[in-house]
């Protein structure tokens, strides 16, 4: 009798434990099943796993689409400015984002192409001294711009700016060395670029492929205003400048679900 008192509860033990092992199973066996029917239906493959990384290729080579506002901005520009080409500055758009790659790449502002603000200028050098002081530099690959529209347009007196959005695809990587520091360069990247074209009236005079900013004829200083009539660093009288006024690319900005300044 006693023996069996000292049976009984090991006989309940291992019940449990047995009990325990079997909702295991059972549990582990629907989990997997309904993974596998929901990574059916949503990825089209029983691998979770493989259906995400599928699924991520598939986004990498799935161009983002970009806001599409010409057919109600573009009637306001051309009452605005008459002159205005749309299909000439599409084509420059898209130019000038390649050249803004191309600088940054190759570390070289004299690459920047199309008529472009000093502030541009200043960005891609401030990219590269950045680049320098990490030891790295930045790889644009396989560049295709899939379209172009133009997202944004606002004028505010003599003042105007039209923002082009861009769906761009490209391999997109930083380099130390020969080594991967940031990016992929082996997964494509897809994102949206808006860059500004700005007028103005008294705006800076812009050249081809330089931007020409004012300066002094005496000392070379750069003046601040079209309007000025002395030079503010070593007195020198300067003509005035009147009635200038162009289209250059002003900025360069980036959307993307890691959003980046270049």
């Amino acid at each position: 009798m006693e023996h069996i008192k000292t049976v009984i509860p090991w006989v309940i033990i291992i019940a449990v434990i047995a009990a325990i092992i079997i909702a295991v199973v059972v549990i582990k066996r629907r989990v997997t099943r309904a993974v596998r029917s929901f990574s059916n239906e949503l990825l089209g493959t029983s691998d979770l796993i493989g259906g995400l990384t599928k699924a991520n290729e598939e986004m990498s080579r799935t161009p983002r689409s970009v806001q599409s506002m010409t057919s109600v901005y573009l009637p306001q520009i051309i009452r605005d400015f008459p002159e205005f080409d749309y299909e000439l500055y599409e084509t420059k758009a898209k130019s000038f984002l390649l050249s803004y790659f191309d600088a940054i790449e190759n570390k070289d502002p004299a690459l920047l192409k199309e008529e472009y603000s000093p502030a541009i200028q200043n960005v891609v050098k401030s990219v590269i001294g950045e680049l320098d002081s990490l030891g790295e530099s930045q790889v644009y690959d396989n560049i295709i711009i899939h379209d172009i529209q133009i997202s944004r347009y606002n004028k505010s007196g003599d003042a105007a700016t039209v923002v082009f959005g861009m769906s761009v695809e490209k391999y997109d990587y930083r380099l130390s060395g020969s080594n991967t520091v940031k990016g992929s360069s082996t997964n494509l990247r897809q994102s949206v670029y808006n860059v500004s074209l700005v007028f103005g009236q008294n705006a800076e005079k812009f050249g081809d492929g330089d931007a020409l900013m004012m300066n002094c004829p005496n000392c070379g200083a750069p003046l601040s205003s079209a309007m000025s009539r002395v030079c503010e660093y070593c007195g020198s009288p300067v003509a005035e400048i009147k009635n200038t006024r162009a289209w250059c690319f002003d900025a360069v900005t980036e959307q993307s679900n890691s959003k980046r300044g270049y």
